[in-house]
């Protein structure tokens, strides 16, 4: 979804035209070009895919028949998706007293929605207490975590972090 602000011209109306943009920077010959109009002052695209670049132009108009001038061609890209699964087989060794490492399999590229940027580890002690959230970036699949409570029981969960967001977090 792409949301494009569109200034005031006493408008009844508003319409953007837009249309998608190949990887070249060429128009998508694929891809029609799609009008919407609306009567906020910003329009919702929900007709794009993600991940997409777009250009668009903007008209306005009122009831008595005035129209805008067409804007200026302008582009958006879309956002991508955050990944859709978490990562799976989430272990846990204790490398001393006070430390463990964690580890997990990869997500399936496919379920990505994205590039992977990197992981969020979640942990906390198992009643909830001490929540705390740490960013690995790259594609590195397990962590040292230092600094726990001795006989302390912990809770762990990881989430693959994309270009559209960090994703579902382990069971």
């Amino acid at each position: 979804t792409v949301s494009v602000p569109i200034t005031r011209y006493h408008p009844d109306l508003y319409c953007v035209t837009f249309t998608r943009i190949s990887v070249s920077n060429v128009i998508d010959v694929s891809s029609a070009k799609t009008a919407i109009c609306d009567t906020g002052p910003i329009i919702t695209l929900s007709r794009v895919e993600e991940d997409a670049m777009y250009e668009y132009t903007a008209v306005v108009n009122n009831t008595a028949g005035a129209t805008s001038p067409v804007s200026l061609v302008k582009s958006a890209k879309t956002r991508s998706a955050a990944p859709d699964i978490a990562p799976g087989q989430l272990k846990a060794t204790f490398s001393g007293s006070s430390e463990i490492v964690i580890s997990w399999d990869a997500v399936n590229y496919l379920r990505l929605n994205g590039e992977l940027t990197g992981y969020n580890i979640r942990y906390s002690q198992s009643n909830g207490a001490n929540i705390t959230t740490v960013y690995q970036s790259g594609s590195l699949r397990s962590r040292n975590i230092s600094g726990l409570m001795f006989d302390t029981s912990y809770s762990l969960q990881v989430a693959a972090v994309s270009t559209g967001g960090s994703g579902i977090l382990s069971p």
